[in-house]
């Protein structure tokens, strides 16, 4: 029977024992095989179940720590560079991803994504100390308010006139935030894309960790 405590709010909660039990979040060997994104395809599994309680960050982070150690590094650099593909960092800061960016930093340290690495240390700048909010609302106070798809299609011709229409400190946020993206982007160019180049081999690597 499992052991359960009840809590202030009238909640059956699994015990602390239950809650430090490991999740296996991997996926079958057959599934693996005939996938083309083998590093998004081992990563849905424990994604989904991090993220059940969106905006909570005690539930989440808990629920995090029941992975696999293997998973817990592969999970926050999948998350990462996905956002990269859909905004950049602008999109990867407005997003809860971000919540486990210092995870994602010890993540291509030990996958040798150096390039990559240093981009990212260059977009955590614009915060205070180089520390990333948790807090959602903390976060987007300190982020410029724009349109993810408007900053993404935005030529570099256009940029003059459109810093009329901003508040410096945005603006100023936003060029340091676009030269870390083309930092990525370089690196991408120069080094292979990071999942491709990096990502695969860590899960080839760790591939009991991910496919059962």
């Amino acid at each position: 029977m499992r052991q359960m405590y009840w809590n202030r709010y009238d909640d059956w909660y699994p015990s602390r024992k239950e809650r430090r039990r490991k999740r296996d979040c991997r996926i079958p060997r057959c599934d693996f095989e005939r996938t083309d994104d083998k590093c998004v395809a081992v990563v849905e599994r424990a994604a989904a179940f991090v993220r059940q309680t969106p905006g909570d960050i005690g539930e989440t982070e808990s629920r995090f720590y029941k992975l696999s150690k293997a998973m817990q590094v592969a999970l926050p650099i999948v998350e990462l560079a996905e956002q990269m593909n859909n905004g950049g960092f602008l999109a990867y800061f407005h997003n809860e991803a971000c919540w486990f960016t210092a995870y994602a930093v010890q993540g291509l340290e030990r996958i040798g994504a150096a390039a990559h690495l240093e981009a990212l240390r260059r977009a955590r700048r614009v915060f205070p100390d180089g520390k990333v909010p948790r807090n959602n609302l903390r976060r987007a106070a300190m982020l410029p308010e724009c349109d993810i798809d408007w900053w993404k299609s935005l030529k570099p011709c256009d940029m003059m006139r459109e810093r009329l229409f901003m508040p410096r400190v945005d603006w100023e946020i936003l060029k340091r935030l676009r030269k870390a993206d083309i930092a990525w982007r370089q690196a991408d160019q120069q080094e292979g894309p990071l999942l491709e180049r990096y990502g695969l081999r860590f899960v080839m690597k760790n591939l009991d960790a991910f496919v059962c």
